[in-house]
């Protein structure tokens, strides 16, 4: 018995080394990204824009949903730097990755390849765009979902915030909602 204990507390182990490699690795690139004009767009309407004005006057105007906007705006009014952007940014992209590694019902092996591929490497980890939310959203809804109907004000909750999150998943959202309407 304490043998097998102790295989599932090196699976763990291996599992937050592996998440911790993938921060690292990512603050250090971060660090070094310079931003785009998009990723400068939100975070300049996050600390220019009274909450109102960006909710219901310069959102509408955008590619995406208020949820990106809105996490920013604290952090921006705030006063702490631009690189706060790419701190939430990241902090998002190692917890989409660590939920992904550690309950994906998927080979070991293709979970670490997985989280060190391209898109979870650079695209949601480095590029501080709104997809990481939806990705990190689309994780949890992924792990609540057998239990949807135990607990059906957390997956509401999450599904609101996946409409919100990006348009590219408004159908996905909205598909999952479907579900769920036939499912009660």
């Amino acid at each position: 018995m304490e043998r097998t204990a102790l295989r599932l507390s090196r699976k763990t182990l291996f599992d937050i080394l592996i998440i911790v490699a993938f921060a690292l690795i990512n603050f250090v690139i971060a660090s070094r990204h310079e931003p785009w004009r998009d990723e400068a767009q939100t975070w300049l309407l996050a600390r220019d824009s009274s909450l109102t004005d960006l909710l219901f006057e310069h959102v509408r105007y955008q590619r995406h949903p208020f949820l990106w906007y809105l996490l920013q705006v604290p952090l921006a009014k705030s006063g702490l730097p631009y690189f706060s952007q790419a701190l939430l940014h990241l902090s998002f992209a190692v917890a989409a990755s660590a939920l992904f590694l550690i309950k994906a019902p998927l080979p070991r092996l293709s979970r670490i390849l997985f989280v060190f591929s391209y898109f979870m490497m650079y695209e949601y980890a480095i590029v501080a765009r709104e997809y990481v939310v939806a990705i990190f959203l689309l994780f949890l809804i992924a792990w609540l979902y057998p239990r949807r109907m135990e607990r059906p004000l957390a997956y509401g909750a999450l599904l609101f915030l996946l409409f919100n999150s990006t348009y590219l998943c408004f159908l996905t959202a909205f598909s999952l909602f479907l579900l769920f309407a036939v499912d009660a």
